[in-house]
Formats: C-alpha cells, structure tokens, sequence
C-alpha cells in the first residue's frame, strides 16, 4: 500500500494558491517519488504515464478513420488502452488483468449513466490502513484520487478550458474521502459535494459521500452517490447558506470551482434523502429502471468493447468502432424505452428487435452498430460522443426516426402550455417534455429554455 509520504503527495497537488502552471511544472515533484512508490507492484510516475498516453493517442490518430480530431470527450478509449499497455509492461498477474477487465465493464455503465443523465449512480470505494480510497476493482494497488489527478493532468495538456475546474473537481472528493475515512468521523456520516454547470461542463449534479460499513469484510468503505440535479446557481446560493451559513465565506472565483473544492458536512440519514429534501432532480435524468435496462440491453457489446481494449495487438479502428456500437446500441435503447407509453410501442418494439435477430454474434452486431454516426451532446463530464471512421451509414437515430416519421402526425399533441414539443433555440435540436410538464434545460445541449 501507498506510504505515509503519499499523503504528502497528494495533499501538496492541491495547493489551491498554486497557478495551473506552477501545478503543470511541478507536478513531478510531488508525484514522482521513489519512496512514495517503492511498494507498489506498478512502479512509475505521473508523467511516465501521461508520455505512454501521448504514444498511444499518436497511434490512434494515425489509425484509419479513428483519429484526427481536437475534441475533449468525456471519455476516451485511448486512456483504457494505455492503462491496459501499462499492466503488460510491468508484469500484471491475471489477478490485477481479471481486475482491470472489471473495472473497464464499470467505467464504460458509468459512461453510460452519464451519458443520459442518470438520475442516479452509486459507486463504491475500499480503503487501506492509511485511510487511501481505492475502486471497487482495483487493478493497479493504485489510490483513487491519483487515477483521478491523472485524468484531470491529461486533460489540462489537451487543452481542457477549465484547468481550476479540473484540478478542483479532485481536490473536492479528496476532502470528502479523507474526513469520511478517519475512525473519528461516525459511520454513515456524509460529505456533499456540488457540480454546478460551468462552461464546457454543463451538466449538474450533486455528489453525496457516505461512511458505511463492507458486509462482507466489516470493514470501512465509502459509497458515493451521484443525482442529477436542475438547480441554478443562485438557488444553489440560497440552499447552500441555508445549510451552513458560513458556506460562501471567503468566496472567489467561479462559483462552480468554489462548490467543488468546498465540501459540505451531511447527516447521517439516506442519501437519497437528504438529495430530496435539499435539492431538485432533473425531471429529464434517466430513472434508475430504465438506465438498468439500457446497460442489460448493452452488456454483450460492453464485452466486446472491453476486449478490443485488451487485444494483443492495438487496432485503432477496431478499438472505435466496439467503443462506437456500445453508444450507438444505448442509444436506441433509450430512444425505445422514451416511446414506449405511445400507441405505436409495438411497432417501435418489432423495428428495434428485428435489428437484433439478425445479428448472428456480438463481432456482427458491434460491426453494425459501431459504423453508424454517434449522436454527440453534453453529458456529465463534458462532450459524449464517438469517433468517425468514414463511410458512414447513418446514425440510429434517423434509422428509428424512419419508423417515428411515418405515425409522428398521429401521435402529436399538446397541452396546456403548447406543443409537447420544442425546438432549443440554442442548438436547434428537438425536444420532447412529458405532458402537463416543463423541462428547465435541453435535452441535448443542457442550454435553459425557459421563456
């Protein structure tokens, strides 16, 4: 496990009077320490890793059709690939592989949850004897909070437009972890940390971290659950006072950057509790039934991407296109399960599970999915999109809009306040609210369309 001087390293990456630049400069320093890495089975710096990212994003640039583009998604299959690379050049055992292949199944859900807005999403970290907090699958002896520093590192280097926003994002679940994880601090307390929209990042959400106990091993571990929420920043304001009033004491900065390295103490009752009774869903977010559903409907294609991952030789192409079908199938889910309370349900159903029995096997059905044009909007971390490998066939979305076309003048309707729906003035893009309701923010870009 990680030594004391760890703590140190850590703790001094986060000096929040430090400019982004001195961090960049410095960040070996703190990072590469020898005795802060001497029993670890994986023995490199920060930036030893981040020169393997660069190799491997070169590759992948180069491949046919994967590559050539300067956007900052959400999530990048380059990053699994150099993580997996990492572990064949240190000699991982098949422990620490079987537990990376874990864990790329986790992070894809996660990406998933984001993707449409879950309206909740729980994750789990174990702790060491020094109080670190590891994933639930952990797969390189590796605290938590260093992956996630490396993420945002690598994202500041791509030209990230919110450098404080990344680095505190971290900071902020750093404090929360480390109170949680002190003997002192009695089980089920909560830490709450606040995601306001800022300016690439525009969704939100609230982080609830709890104290609890693993049944199985009685050991201290710590849940994070993440809501979607539809607060502005001023009623954030208004709750976060009311809450500790003290709260904005000092304040600086960019509201959301404050909220994230700042978090806030919580009792001990449910998380969903307290979310409900402090602050406000998004009536949008994915309820959990149906996201369960979604990552159900995906898993065989969820597999598939995590072996194009883990392939003995680095197919840029083949490594898109499995990370494309993932999102593309999800899509149609989703788009299914949004229609499914309309009269044309059936023919929906047939349309999306005729697609399905043609397929002979998971490669076919990657294939076929994984050329299509991946739809692209603002999802939890930042842009959700996929990779254009040419020769496009056309999206899912116009494939089932085909089907939608053909009824959508029957099934048109309006309420109260209009039509059922709108276009964003913003993006353009076409909105659908449930009847009697009015949604806050698009669907697609997250932009505010109240009038």
């Amino acid at each position: 496990m990680r030594t004391p001087e760890t703590e140190i390293a850590i703790k001094d990456g986060f000096d929040t009077a430090q400019s982004v630049d001195r961090l960049l400069r410095e960040k070996s320093a703190y990072i590469n320490r020898p005795d802060a890495d001497r029993n670890l089975p994986i023995q490199e710096s920060q930036d030893t890793h981040l020169e393997r990212v660069d190799r491997i994003q070169e590759r992948w640039n180069l491949g046919p059709g994967a590559g050539g583009s300067s956007r900052i998604l959400s999530y990048n299959p380059v990053l699994d690939r150099a993580n997996f690379e990492r572990l064949l050049e240190e000699g991982a055992t098949e422990d620490q592989i079987a537990a990376f292949k874990r864990d790329l199944i986790m992070e894809m859900e996660t990406n998933l949850c984001e993707r449409f807005h879950a309206a909740r999403t729980v994750v789990k970290y174990v702790l060491d004897d020094q109080g670190n907090a590891y994933g639930e699958n952990d797969f390189a002896n590796e605290p938590i909070d260093i992956v996630f520093q490396r993420g945002a590192l690598y994202r500041i280097a791509q030209g990230s437009p919110e450098p404080q926003r990344e680095l505190s994002a971290v900071e902020g679940g750093i404090k929360a972890k480390k109170e949680l994880a002190r003997e002192k601090t009695p089980l089920y307390s909560k830490q709450i940390v606040i995601s306001p929209p800022g300016l690439s990042y525009r969704d939100n959400f609230v982080d609830i971290y709890e104290a609890s106990l693993d049944p199985q091993t009685g050991r201290r571990i710590i849940i994070m659950s993440r809501f979607a929420s539809s607060l502005t920043d001023d009623e954030y304001r208004e709750r976060l006072t009311r809450l500790q009033p003290d709260y904005l004491d000092g304040f600086e900065g960019s509201f959301d950057v404050w909220c994230l390295q700042n978090p806030l103490k919580g009792d001990q009752r449910q998380a969903h509790v307290i979310f409900n009774e402090k602050f406000r869903g998004q009536q949008q977010a994915t309820e959990e039934a149906d996201m369960q559903s979604i990552l159900k409907e995906c898993s065989n294609l969820i597999h598939s991407y995590k072996e194009a991952v883990c392939g003995k030789i680095f197919n840029a192409r083949e490594l898109a296109k499995a990370f494309n079908a993932v999102l593309n199938k999800a899509d149609a889910v989703k788009e299914w399960l949004d229609k499914k309370g309309k009269n044309f349900f059936n023919t929906a159903v047939s349309f999306v599970k005729h697609i399905g029995r043609d397929f002979r096997n998971a490669q076919e059905e990657t294939g076929w999915f994984g050329m299509q044009q991946v739809r692209e909007f603002l999802a939890a971390c930042g842009l959700s999109g996929g990779f254009s490998l040419g020769n496009i066939i056309g999206g899912v979305k116009n494939i089932i809009s085909k089907v939608w076309g053909r009824v959508k003048s029957l099934f048109a309707g309006k309420d109260k306040y209009g039509s059922l729906e709108f276009e964003c003035p913003k993006c353009g893009a076409t909105n659908r609210r449930p009847r009697g309701q009015l949604i806050p923010n698009c669907q697609h870009c997250g932009k505010d369309v109240r009038c």
